[in-house]
């Protein structure tokens, strides 16, 4: 894919919002609840954009099967590494600061706060350490 195609992938209202709300949250593993209130989208259009962003390789779903039959979310979309390759030629890294700020001030409904405090599968060591933030 050229960088011009990866550009306009990346750069689709839906499909951005849904990096810079990953980007921004503190473990940077959102539920689709999670990312359907944050994006202010439907929950068709979020899921559309996901699968093309998981198609693409960017994002992933990582799954906490030891959570299947609870009550709180089992499926989280996260960067892979390729995607924190992409993200970060892009300079997208560079708005982590602002993009966590931004997620911390969101008043956010007691379901999508419920999710938000759900336990997360791990990411990928690689994953992890692009994100490393100086209040971490």
């Amino acid at each position: 894919m050229s960088d011009s195609d990866v550009s306009e992938l990346i750069t689709e209202e839906t499909r951005f919002k849904i990096i810079q709300r990953i980007i921004g949250h503190p473990m940077h593993l959102l539920s689709l609840e999670e990312l359907i209130y944050m994006t202010s989208k439907s929950a068709v259009a979020v899921r559309n954009q996901l699968e093309v962003l998981c198609d693409s390789g960017i994002i992933d779903v990582y799954r906490r099967e030891d959570l299947a039959g609870s009550d709180g979310p089992v499926e989280f979309y996260g960067f892979t590494e390729h995607g924190v390759r992409v993200i970060d030629n892009h300079n997208y890294l560079d708005g982590l600061g602002a993009e966590r700020a931004l997620y911390d001030k969101t008043v956010k409904p007691e379901k999508v706060r419920q999710h938000e405090n759900a336990p997360r599968p791990p990411l990928p060591l690689v994953v992890r350490n692009a994100f490393a933030f100086d209040d971490e």
